[in-house]
């Protein structure tokens, strides 16, 4: 409950090297202004001395508990909260909240729970946050809804406080759904929002560092570095991979795991805009001269988008560069995406170094190929 590690504990294996990537992270997601709680906290709250140094560093507000979810789509409708673990985390804040009100952090506080939260879960929701705002009336709940109402037609309003992205967003989203109900289209409901608060243009850039320091002394990832280095010396430049997200898939984390997993093992790596269209990906490859274009896929648009973005590379001259695939890929769609040209797809838990081992290989038998 503390939120505190003994480090001598974590000895040297997996565990250390797991903590060691976590730090990184928080540090990494401090450095460039980001929220450090992107990783859910659903087993401990933090500790006096993070929270502190989250604050030195600019944050103004955490989630100090996350409360369990993963069991969410087994609940019956109107169920409570499981009364085991509704224990657990009334005892956890019982214990953290008033350490935080004594470091005079109390302010800082937000819990967040439920995500996408179903009718189904309503009656639980009720429940855990019911409970919690009896007992701390000033913490502050938020969570996202599930039927994309944003809390209009949950009933909830009572017992949330703020509906991600951290604020009360859909008072100001309403002409949004009223739109939607009325059929207009995404495209035309974004372009009567862009008219007023223009157009958010997404970077994405990758951090070099995290993951090679993970792995350092690991003799996998240190020969796979060395098939790079060999790689370069055979072709005089190093393998260039471009990573990519197309459509209205907005969901780049697995992007830039991947683009700077590739670029610590030794590969030049570009990275495309968010919602890039094929046309744009394939005359990106064309004018960066890659080996290979990474494409991750978390919306399942793959099979239009990736037959588009083969039909542009072979208009634009450019057949030779190759295409691996990764993200959530149904079983199913594999055999229609190989045929499409796709030399690799890869789903989660994939491991890294196996995966860059093989996408040298890829553009080496394409190189000898032609």
């Amino acid at each position: 409950l503390s939120g505190e590690i003994d480090e001598e504990e974590l000895g040297t294996g997996e565990a250390r090297r797991m903590y060691e990537v976590d730090r990184k992270n928080v540090e990494l997601m401090l450095d460039h202004r980001m929220f450090p709680d992107s990783i859910f906290r659903s087993h401990r709250p933090p500790s006096i001395d993070e929270a502190g140094l989250w604050r030195d560093r600019g944050v103004n507000r955490f989630i100090v508990f996350a409360i369990q979810q993963g069991f969410q789509g087994k609940l019956e409708p109107g169920s409570p909260y499981p009364a085991d673990h509704k224990k657990r985390i009334l005892d956890t804040l019982a214990v953290a909240v008033p350490r935080f009100e004594a470091a005079g952090m109390a302010d800082m506080l937000h819990i967040f729970g439920f995500d996408e939260v179903g009718d189904n879960a309503h009656a639980a929701m009720m429940d855990i946050h019911g409970e919690v705002k009896q007992r701390w009336p000033w913490l502050p709940l938020m969570t996202t809804a599930y039927d994309r109402s944003y809390g209009l037609d949950s009933g909830l309003d009572a017992y949330v406080d703020a509906w991600v992205p951290g604020v009360n967003a859909y008072n100001q989203t309403t002409p949004a759904i009223e739109a939607a109900r009325a059929r207009a289209t995404v495209g035309e409901v974004s372009d009567a929002l862009e008219t007023v608060f223009t157009r958010h243009r997404a970077e994405i850039r990758s951090i070099s560092g995290v993951y090679g320091a993970a792995y350092d002394g690991d003799a996998g990832f240190a020969k796979i570095r060395a098939d790079v280095e060999t790689f370069a010396g055979e072709e005089g430049r190093r393998p260039r991979m471009l990573v990519i997200k197309m459509g209205q898939d907005g969901h780049d984390r697995g992007a830039k795991v991947i683009a700077t997993a590739f670029a610590d093992i030794g590969f030049d790596v570009d990275i495309g805009a968010l919602f890039q269209t094929p046309e744009e990906v394939a005359r990106q490859a064309v004018e960066n001269d890659v080996h290979v274009i990474g494409v991750s896929s978390q919306a399942g648009g793959h099979k239009t988008l990736v037959g588009t973005l083969v039909a542009e590379l072979g208009r634009l001259g450019a057949g030779d560069i190759q295409i691996v695939l990764g993200g959530v890929i149904p079983a199913q769609d594999h055999t229609h995406l190989h045929s499409l040209g796709v030399r690799a797809i890869y789903g989660p838990g994939t491991h890294i170094p196996t995966a860059a081992a093989e996408v040298i290989d890829i553009i080496r038998r394409r190189r000898k190929a032609a």
